[in-house]
């Protein structure tokens, strides 16, 4: 009888552990969904919004052509290439990371004639801080430099000037950046002529 007793004992005691462990980890489950946070945005074509000062999500075009899709184009301050992926109503969500650490999860929820309805998730509160035209597919050039504005880091080339990769304009001749046309600049220009230096 005391065998009996004791089995029932530790069934008992085991039991409470099972039930106490499972209703632990319901708790870290629920816990862990309502710490994310889901924002529901619509976007124009050829529109952007920027979310917390730091992800930019432009709407580049819309289709209907091989099932209902966006294309859009994820980017960031300090990311301004990103990534550009089309979206297909009710597939997987697409992650983006910008440089800052924030995190998103988008859905393309729905498709109309000019524009497109999103579900973002993140682990925290988003807003959005911005909205405008997008350049779309055709990147702006405003000092028409030859280097698209979301690269550009100084976008008031004056006409004339020469520019590097990252749009910074200096005057033809002008070999030592001073923003000047002096005899250094012809020392320069001849030294490398004759292989004293390297111009870069």
């Amino acid at each position: 009888m005391f065998i009996w007793v004791e089995c029932i004992r530790l069934i008992l005691m085991n039991g409470c552990r099972i039930l106490a462990i499972t209703v632990l980890l319901t708790l870290i489950f629920s816990m862990t969904a309502a710490a994310t946070e889901i924002t529901n945005v619509t976007i124009g074509t050829d529109e952007y919004i920027v979310l917390n000062n730091d992800i930019y999500i432009e709407l580049l075009d819309v289709s209907g052509d091989m099932g209902w899709s966006a294309k859009v184009w994820f980017y960031g301050y300090l990311d301004p290439v990103g990534i550009k992926r089309t979206l297909y109503v009710g597939d997987i969500p697409t992650g983006y990371t910008s440089v800052t650490g924030l995190t998103i999860d988008v859905t393309l929820d729905s498709i109309f004639s000019n524009g497109s309805s999103f579900v973002i998730e993140s682990p925290i509160k988003l807003y959005v801080t911005g909205r405008g035209a997008g350049g779309g597919e055709e990147d702006l050039d405003i000092d028409d430099d030859g280097v698209p504005d979301i690269w550009d880091l100084d976008n008031s080339t004056p006409a004339g000037y020469w520019t590097d990769s990252d749009g910074r304009g200096r005057m033809w001749g002008d070999m030592n950046g001073d923003a000047k046309l002096t005899s250094a600049d012809v020392l320069m220009l001849l030294q490398a002529v004759v292989g004293k230096i390297e111009i870069g």
